[in-house]
């Protein structure tokens, strides 16, 4: 857990990969640990805006009173929030740089995948190389927040993020897998933070 920004109404850490975003449902007997826990513990209450599956690295932002989580929340459902984010994938390289994924995903008990009465998933995406062996290195702006949006929409096109067994990529010697939260821009302002290339 790395702190990128805090002040009376926002705190923004860089979540490490193999971190849970809210506790469990096994609560404290869970192991893993948890980034509300943490922040709650060094910075005092916070609200959760949005996650991070517990296999991805990356910006979180927490609101610190009512009012900003319900900024947070209004900008977030209005699609006024963006984030960038950068993943690693095997596969072979695509025709085009840029790509829009557009699916109907659906959250099933441990995978989203494509149903006709899913929601709405919206993606750009645009190629930065790779291949030939080495993983594909992606830019990806989700327009839309689903559950696995990412994970699943790469996996669907031949392209499983490195480390993501769970969609199909083989085991990887990295903690997590490929995914990194790399910016966050919205009411709360612009931030970044390294990237996978």
């Amino acid at each position: 857990m790395k702190l990128i920004f805090e002040d009376a109404l926002w705190l923004i850490l860089d979540k490490a990969p193999g971190w849970l975003t809210v506790p469990g449902r096994k609560g404290a007997e869970d192991p893993r640990p948890c980034l509300r826990t943490h922040a709650e513990a060094e910075y005092g209450p916070v609200w959760v805006v949005h996650r991070l599956d517990e296999p991805v690295s990356g910006l979180v932002i927490f609101a610190r009173t009512a009012d900003a989580h319900r900024i947070a929340n209004m900008a977030f459902e209005s699609r006024r929030v963006r984030r960038t984010f950068h993943a690693r994938t095997q596969g072979s390289a695509p025709e085009r740089s840029q790509i829009s994924f557009r699916d109907s995903l659906r959250k099933g008990k441990k995978r989203s995948f494509r149903a006709p009465h899913g929601k709405q998933a919206l993606t750009e995406s645009m190629y930065k190389g790779g291949g030939e062996g080495a993983p594909l290195n992606w830019v990806l702006k989700p327009q839309t927040s689903r559950a696995h949006q990412l994970r699943a929409q790469l996996s669907l096109r031949g392209w499983p993020i490195v480390g993501d067994t769970l969609y199909g990529a083989e085991p990887s010697q990295e903690p997590g897998i490929a995914l990194r939260g790399v910016a966050l821009e919205g009411p709360f302002g612009a931030y970044s933070t390294s990237g996978l290339f």
